[in-house]
């Protein structure tokens, strides 16, 4: 009997004690990147906005959170709208920061509390048709979020069942100290909205709400990746408050770029960047504006906010009784 609790004991601490922020896949390709000062992001260069598909495994933290078949089922969603799968539908991107608790933004799970038997979370593989589904317990939402610009955009969930961690499921880190810089390039991923094309009736050779366009886009089945730079907040936060949208601030990192940036679908993904051998979680994708310039070509621009997760670390710890905590 002894034998048998020690074995449990052990099995335990394995699992609690699973590296965070670890993957070959990943580092084999980005971190000669992301790592080098003369690396430049060229807006010349064709890309999906929203990156380019991911191989499987490459990140192993990553989900997808959304509604599940009970959802589709009994509001016949299945009949009504065209739906790749009858077992789930996308709402926004996460991530797994222990074996129960998923970290994503506050306006993806906004009066979902009422809903928890309808959502649900899928865990394991690049492709909704391949995951794992698994049922959530509760939702956690951070006290000081505001809805009207999205300030404070964080929240947890708590899953049901503890995952069971391998090399394809796994947590990534969360840092005290992330030490990033306005110009660094970092990871971001997600099952954003792929663009297929633009039609338009006149060229545009300033920068245009995406209102003038008549936009063709689709849903992603596959995760996307993109290598993003840090922009200083007086790239970002000018455009951004002359919309009312959100004011600067240490909590928020921000991206803007042309041909390269983030879509509906991505809100909730991570910011990642690579320390001493680990990925570390640096913000989580909030709100983005889109511009859209046509004239000899099509350039798409996009600002893109996240929430800063250090800012949230003693919040986060407090929220799961120590289970979570920023190292």
């Amino acid at each position: 009997m002894k034998i048998i609790f020690l074995l449990l004991l052990l099995e335990i601490a394995a699992v609690s004690g699973f590296k965070c922020g670890i993957s070959p896949l990943a580092t084999k390709k980005y971190a000669p990147i992301i790592g080098n000062d003369r690396y430049f992001l060229d807006e010349n260069v064709p890309r999906v906005l929203g990156g380019e598909e991911s191989l499987e495994h490459r990140w192993p933290w990553i989900v997808s959170f959304g509604f599940n078949e009970k959802y589709i089922l009994e509001r016949e969603l299945d009949k009504k709208l065209n739906l790749s799968s009858k077992h789930f539908i996308h709402d926004c991107t996460a991530t797994i920061i222990h074996e129960k608790w998923i970290l994503l933004a506050e306006h993806c799970v906004m009066y979902a509390k009422k809903k928890i038997p309808y959502l649900t979370v899928g865990v394991g593989s690049i492709e909704f048709g391949k995951q794992i589904f698994h049922k959530i317990k509760d939702i956690y939402e951070f006290p000081h979020f505001n809805f009207h610009d999205l300030s404070f955009d964080i929240a947890l969930i708590e899953l049901e069942k503890p995952l069971v961690f391998d090399e394809n499921v796994s947590p990534i880190c969360l840092a005290k100290n992330d030490g990033i810089k306005f110009g660094e390039f970092v990871v971001t991923v997600g099952w954003g909205l792929v663009f297929n094309y633009v039609k338009a009736e006149f060229t545009y050779t300033r920068w245009v709400q995406p209102n003038h366009f008549l936009l063709e886009n689709s849903d992603s089945e596959i995760l996307k990746e993109n290598i993003l730079m840090i922009s200083k907040y007086s790239e970002c936060f000018h455009i951004l408050k002359s919309q009312g949208t959100m004011n600067p601030s240490d909590y928020l990192l921000c991206h803007h770029g042309i041909n390269n940036g983030v879509s509906n679908g991505d809100s909730g993904g991570p910011m990642m960047a690579f320390r001493n051998g680990k990925w570390i979680q640096v913000g989580v994708a909030s709100n983005a504006i889109m511009k859209i310039r046509l004239n000899n070509r099509l350039d798409v621009g996009t600002t893109a906010v996240y929430s800063r997760v250090n800012y949230f670390c003693d919040w986060i710890a407090n929220t799961t009784e120590n289970e979570v905590f920023c190292h």
